[in-house]
Order: structure tokens, then C-alpha cells, then sequence
């Protein structure tokens, strides 16, 4: 049985990304489509458990997403732009890694 094709409110969507946390803890992924039926059926506390969890394991790809549902959804202007600013940092930190390694190499 696999996700695809599954509907996001079913027992069998999120049990399948339930076991597939059983099995990696890290699974960002998860985190992230487990949140979005507690974001659409209204339970925006569970909904932000969710989503910390994903932002925390992989910023660079949640990030963006949980500032743009904090304008969206909960008008949380500050909120909203403090991830985008985090995103940003990340991505900067990250291509400052990613230049530094090229150099590193280039060099050697």
C-alpha cells in the first residue's frame, strides 16, 4: 500500500506516515503532509506541532511554507515574516557552506 492516491483525511494516509516515522524518526516529509489535514480540518494546535517538527528537521524546505500559512490562515504578520527572514539566513548559510567546500576543493 503506498500514499499515493490515499486522501489526506483517511486512517490510511496517516498511518502510512505514521509507520514511516516508526521507521525514521527524521523524516521530515511526514511531519510536513501529516500537518496539512490538521491545518485544513481547523486543529491548528496539532497542525503546529507538526509543522515545528518539519521546520526543524529540514528549515529550508518548510520554512517558507509555515510563514506563508502563518500570513494566510492566522494573519500572524510577525510570525510570517520571521520564518521568511530564517529562510533567508538558512539559504545564505548554506550557499556560504556550499562556496567555501567549492574553494576548499579548488584549492587542494
Amino acid at each position: 500500500m503506498g500514499i499515493k492516491g490515499q486522501y489526506q483525511f483517511s486512517k490510511e494516509y496517516q498511518s502510512i506516515l505514521n509507520e514511516s516515522l516508526k521507521i525514521d524518526s527524521t523524516f521530515d516529509y511526514a511531519y510536513w503532509a501529516k500537518s496539512i489535514a490538521y491545518l485544513k480540518s481547523g486543529d491548528f494546535i496539532t497542525w503546529k506541532k507538526l509543522i515545528d517538527k518539519a521546520v526543524d528537521l529540514n528549515p529550508v524546505e518548510y520554512l517558507g511554507y509555515r510563514g506563508w500559512c502563518r500570513y494566510q490562515f492566522f494573519r500572524d504578520y510577525e510570525g510570517a515574516i520571521n520564518d521568511i527572514e530564517a529562510l533567508e539566513k538558512n539559504k545564505r548559510r548554506r550557499y556560504c557552506l556550499f562556496a567555501k567546500r567549492n574553494v576548499s576543493s579548488k584549492n587542494r
